[in-house]
């Protein structure tokens, strides 16, 4: 997996100063744990001299423990007033470079319940990591006998692996039902585009900096549903009193 470590690791190598380099190792780690059990970077500024003879230089020394190929995981969860419960089962490193693949079913108390396999492939282009997800879902409405919304389709996705961009194609077919109408029918075909600018110290447990996210999409192009929407989220910490 030495391969693995080595491109999460290239940004905070890349690093310019001591504070955008623990920033760095920061996100390494982060993503890391995506694929490892436990991600730990060292950094030892006891040797002052480098090898190219630089007076800043520091050794970093990253630390992994390799999580089992194989996970079966659950949870719960509480959403508009009804409980599920999620079994999931992920494969890990499926060829050398981290992929995953992530099967997962979710029930719920009312009948919303929802199948999703994904799989995903860092750095299937240099700097750019491909997911792609089906699903089926279906979303009960207690005031009513049948189900308010189904949903089952494909999502494609690309995204900079260290950058700000991604983009998303999605393909499903969608139906409500209603008492008296029975089901409606649509088909969506939607293209998004999200930045997300991430400033924040740590993305596990932060506590400085912010993160911006802004996301379109776009649908009916060229059949299905026509619509656009729009989001846009801001997150802001910052230490409300400095430490003597």
């Amino acid at each position: 997996r030495r391969e693995v470590v080595e491109r999460e690791m290239k940004a905070a190598l890349a690093a310019t100063d001591h504070h955008q380099l623990a920033v760095e190792l920061a996100h390494a780690s982060f993503r890391l744990e995506e694929s490892f059990k436990d991600a730990v970077c060292e950094v030892d500024c006891a040797d002052a001299t480098g090898g190219d003879g630089a007076d800043d230089a520091v050794k970093i020394a990253v630390h992994v423990q390799e999580k089992a190929r194989h996970t079966l995981s659950y949870s719960t969860a509480a959403k508009d007033g009804e409980g599920s419960l999620e079994v999931a089962w992920t494969v890990r490193h499926l060829l050398p470079y981290g992929e995953r693949l992530r099967t997962a079913v979710s029930m719920g108390l009312n009948g919303s319940n929802q199948f999703r396999a994904m799989f995903a492939r860092p750095h299937a282009v240099e700097g750019i990591s491909l997911s792609g997800e089906a699903f089926t879902e279906a979303h009960a409405d207690p005031s009513q006998a049948l189900p308010r919304e189904k949903r089952r389709g494909v999502v494609v996705r690309g995204a900079q692996h260290e950058g700000p961009h991604s983009v998303s194609l999605e393909v499903c077919e969608r139906s409500w039902a209603s008492p008296g109408v029975g089901e409606r029918p649509s088909l969506k075909v939607a293209l998004s585009h999200r930045a997300r600018r991430d400033t924040r110290d740590d993305p596990g447990l932060p506590s400085a900096g912010a993160l911006l996210e802004h996301e379109f999409e776009v649908a009916g192009f060229p059949v299905g549903a026509h619509f656009w929407r729009e989001r846009l989220s801001a997150e802001v910490r910052f230490f409300a009193r400095e430490r003597p």
